[in-house]
């Protein structure tokens, strides 16, 4: 989640493959008490998110499309903050393209904000019309293959074992704007699966790095060509401005830098950005 209000200084599913929910409280001891403010909250961003109408931004734009719920149903108290948040996710072909993250946070002085943050993972332009227009000119990931792993395995349920195996061996970190350090957690199960053949994707997951159940880095892994063989990738995308890092089996593999406001609230030009609830 993206905490820097303004006044801060500042397939094709695989047999319908699942994208269920996460819920916080399930497994995470994360429930949230107020449930009649849950109930609405959660009306309200499904009606926010399904107002949107995502195209790619190319020479033949395609309408993405919408995955009607939300793949993961999120809460953080941790910060002095109350927040949840559901993240929404538009596909191209199969392959996730943006995600929108529509969430609410109360401040310990009982003011409650919200925002909308988005994070586009498509290879190329994106336009998206609606409450807010975002149009960033490109994604946030970078796909890079694992070295001295095992190839993908023949069956859709061996692939998923290794994709949970290569997904423990990523940890991350967070440093907010007042220098603490925090670990983020890997969440058990991914978030969504899926396959994009026309990619070259046989089979893909998209992990969260959470800090409590809200996800500040997404992992990305795919059992993707490579030449005429299939080997897995990974790519990490982020979802919060401030400093976030991520390693694999204790080596560094990847960082975002912090941000400023202006490098993130209201920009429709960029990958990675949030817009205030009207």
């Amino acid at each position: 989640m993206h905490i820097l209000v303004r006044v801060l200084s500042p397939v094709v599913v695989l047999s319908a493959i699942w994208c269920t929910a996460q819920e916080p409280g399930t497994s995470d001891g994360n429930a949230d008490p107020d449930k009649e403010g849950a109930r609405k909250f959660r009306a309200y961003a499904k009606e926010v998110a399904a107002a949107y109408d995502l195209r790619t931004g190319d020479g033949s734009p395609r309408k993405l499309n919408f995955v009607a719920e939300p793949i993961l149903r999120w809460s953080n108290p941790l910060g002095g903050q109350q927040a949840r948040g559901e993240l929404f996710l538009w596909t191209d072909s199969g392959q996730p393209a943006a995600i929108v993250s529509i969430n609410e946070f109360t401040t310990a002085e009982g003011v409650t904000h919200g925002e909308q943050e988005w994070c586009s993972l498509a290879a190329g332009p994106l336009v998206a019309e609606g409450p807010h227009r975002w149009s960033p000119r490109a994604g946030m990931l970078s796909p890079k293959p694992f070295v001295d792993v095992e190839p993908p395995a023949d069956s859709a349920a061996r692939r998923a074992r290794q994709a949970h195996d290569l997904a423990t061996g990523f940890a991350g970190e967070k440093t907010t704007r007042a220098g603490v350090s925090r670990t983020l957690r890997l969440l058990p199960k991914p978030i969504y699966r899926y396959e994009a053949k026309d990619a070259g994707i046989l089979d893909g997951f998209l992990f969260a790095l959470a800090e409590a159940t809200d996800p500040e880095v997404l992992l990305v892994l795919e059992a993707r060509l490579k030449g005429t063989m299939l080997a897995w990738h990974y790519a990490l995308a982020r979802m919060n401005s401030v400093l976030l890092s991520a390693s694999y089996n204790g080596k560094a593999v990847w960082e975002a830098p912090a941000l400023d406001g202006n490098e993130v609230y209201d920009r429709e030009d960029k990958a990675y950005s949030a817009f205030l609830r009207k």
